[in-house]
């Protein structure tokens, strides 16, 4: 794997980060590409959800007991798939799921 790439954990976009590694792979001149990204999409497209419903934003909220931090990275991964939700209904949304009173 290109030393520019990290691995692929899960948390973001496959597409996205498939990009990533078809630009650092033209670059290396590696002939394997096209086999690794069949392989990479069979594997991680079944894993990508996609929610087309804004209002299943408004889900979203920090549980009792859980951890600010928990909840920004929670929040950050279940609303990249709200698909149609625009940035000010995220905002929105995210200020109205935290209950910690140090962030409301």
């Amino acid at each position: 794997m290109p030393s520019n790439v990290k691995t692929y954990d899960g948390s973001e976009d496959p597409e996205d980060h498939l990009k990533i590694f078809q630009a650092a792979v033209k670059v290396e001149r590696r002939e394997i590409y096209d086999n690794l990204k069949e392989a990479f999409l069979v594997n991680f497209l079944q894993q990508k959800k996609c929610i087309t419903d804004p209002v299943e934003i408004h889900h979203i909220k920090q549980k009792e007991g859980e951890s600010k931090k928990d909840f920004v990275q929670w929040f950050k991964s279940e609303s990249r798939h709200v698909k149609g939700a625009l940035e000010c209904m995220r905002i929105s949304r995210f200020m109205y799921g935290i209950t910690n009173p140090e962030l409301t």
